[in-house]
């Protein structure tokens, strides 16, 4: 087996996983009354006398029915934007580390949060994704130790099934992410993201539209269980021309694996379909 050195994503050498939850906070069971069964029974007597009453007899004419304004659909798979008093983005660090970590109960989202400027990072990173790019200078910390390893079979290589387990904690971190609260996160820290992205140069950008093209360059990485790969200078390179032709923030989430690259993919998708991002 050899091993060479790559970008990798999981951000740390040791793994640990974590039952997804749809909800952070469980709702407490109201407790029945006696007076929900007085109610009960009272709807079965007056049910009981509305049939004695009204049985065999022809029906009335019906009342017109009074025409009510048509009020436009509120799509339920958007998350709403709220008023929120957001820090200033030089100031903000400390209130997204407050807020972004009620989002998940994995142990190990913490240590992605202690880094500085997380706002202006997470919008640079998403530009380079968007972009094709790598998006490493902007997110070593969750570079892990090792390389990725290569297992060689007679005159084929591919890439080791088991060099994929060390990004199993990125991929039981995002989907830990409580999916409606990020979506409203999202929406409601947009001024500080629209901020960040002016301050890379796009003072017209609509960050929704390249967040949207991040998201949809993840979602369109093939999910492959055995990748070939041929010798190439002192490294490796794909078999397959059309996996070589990838973008380098592409081959970043092919080295996932396709376990925890289904399971990221299949997030992200509840997660921006959420958020208003119309990702296909």
């Amino acid at each position: 087996m050899s091993e060479f050195d790559d970008y990798q994503l999981d951000p740390l050498e040791e793994h640990s996983t974590i039952d997804l939850a749809e909800e952070l906070v469980e709702v407490p069971k109201r407790r029945r009354g006696p007076w929900l069964y007085l109610g009960l029974l009272l709807l079965a007597i007056l049910a009981g006398w509305a049939y004695w009453r009204y049985s065999g007899k022809p029906p009335e004419a019906a009342v017109p029915a009074v025409e009510r304004p048509e009020l436009p659909a509120q799509p339920l798979e958007t998350a709403p934007e709220e008023e929120v008093d957001l820090p200033v983005l030089a100031e903000s660090d400390a209130w997204l580390r407050d807020v972004i970590g009620q989002l998940s109960e994995h142990p190990r989202l913490a240590t992605w949060l202690v880094n500085e400027d997380l706002a202006r990072r997470f919008v640079a990173a998403v530009v380079n994704i968007a972009d094709g790019s790598s998006p490493r200078s902007h997110v070593r910390f969750l570079q892990p130790g090792g390389g990725f390893r290569v297992e060689e079979t007679g005159d084929r290589a591919i890439a080791a099934p088991a060099t994929y387990h060390r990004y199993d904690t990125i991929a039981a971190i995002i989907g830990s992410l409580h999916v409606d609260g990020t979506a409203k996160v999202y929406r409601n820290i947009r001024p500080l993201l629209d901020e960040a992205y002016r301050d890379l140069g796009y003072p017209d950008g609509d960050f929704d539209a390249v967040a949207t093209k991040a998201a949809q360059r993840l979602l369109d990485t093939p999910v492959l269980h055995e990748v070939e790969l041929v010798e190439h200078a002192s490294s490796y390179k794909y078999a397959d021309p059309r996996l070589e032709g990838l973008s380098e923030a592409e081959k970043h989430f092919l080295r996932l694996g396709p376990d925890n690259l289904s399971e990221i993919q299949a997030q992200v998708r509840r997660i921006a379909t959420l958020a208003g991002l119309p990702v296909e």
